[in-house]
């Protein structure tokens, strides 16, 4: 007797699964906010193309930086930079004044190569937009190193 409950439950149970909504085909694949697919908005685009990569620096040194940007749905003044260090592993953000893009999406900024530690800082530029959508690039700073990789 019990060796036919256990087929007499799972008929049951397929046959319940389509009225409580199990059935139903899925709606597809998720789609967040920022991704090319959902159409609502694009994040924005950087590229760092000062300094560049591997680039090896004095701690006494000012490091200037020059981050490119382009947003085809958000205006460029409303894209705020910042500048993270990862060389702990960890994301921490560079202690810099970071000004907002000119016209043409370029950021020109200095910063004192000290705020960096010594050796070599994988360094993030991320610009975000009102919606929360950010773009990256990364370029690998040295401080205080002769060689950088």
């Amino acid at each position: 007797m019990d060796l036919l409950r256990f087929p007499l439950a799972m008929l049951l149970v397929s046959a319940l699964l389509p009225a409580c909504g199990g059935g139903e085909e899925p709606l597809g694949p998720y789609v967040d906010e920022c991704s090319s697919g959902a159409g609502a908005t694009r994040p924005p685009e950087v590229r760092i193309t000062s300094p560049g990569n591997a680039e090896a620096f004095a701690s006494s040194d000012a490091i200037s930086w020059v981050i490119e940007l382009s947003d085809e749905d958000t205006e460029l003044d409303a894209l705020v930079v910042e500048l993270l260090d990862y060389s702990s592993g960890t994301p921490a953000e560079v202690d810099a004044q970071i000004p907002g893009p000119d016209g043409s999406g370029r950021v020109n900024f200095m910063i004192e190569a000290s705020l960096l530690s010594p050796g070599q800082n994988p360094v993030r530029a991320r610009a975000t937009d009102p919606d929360g959508c950010f773009g990256e690039d990364d370029v690998l700073v040295c401080i205080d190193q002769s060689t950088c990789p």
